[in-house]
């Protein structure tokens, strides 16, 4: 199961790099947006918590900055939205969150029971 998840996670990532994304419709825009900033928010909140704990690897540590620098990135690129500067700082704070979830850490493993 968890090989499935990484095999989908490849695909996302590939063609979410290349660019090939759908334009969202412009009724759902406002909400994608306003979700997008509060998962931005959550993520980069779970992130710094988490830095906080003192007990935290080098592995740990690097993947949670990751973490919180990439929703924060991501946040301002939906807040932004329009134009290339928009797309460019979605894209990159998008991919900082994943390859940060890609990690296998105590948190990646427990997003599968979360799912299921």
């Amino acid at each position: 199961m968890i090989f499935f998840a990484y095999a989908c996670l490849i695909v996302a990532v590939t063609k979410y790099s290349r660019g090939s994304s759908d334009p969202i419709p412009e009724r759902f825009e406002s909400l994608v947006r306003v979700l997008g900033v509060i998962a931005g928010s959550g993520f980069a909140a779970i992130g710094f918590l988490l830095l906080g704990n003192d007990e935290a690897t080098l592995l740990g540590t690097t993947a949670l900055v990751m973490l919180a620098c990439g929703s924060i990135v991501c946040a301002s690129g939906v807040v932004r939205w329009r134009g290339r500067a928009g797309f460019g700082l979605r894209r990159a704070g998008g991919l900082l969150v994943v390859a940060a979830l890609a990690v296998p850490t105590t948190l990646t493993l427990l997003l599968p029971t979360l799912a299921g």
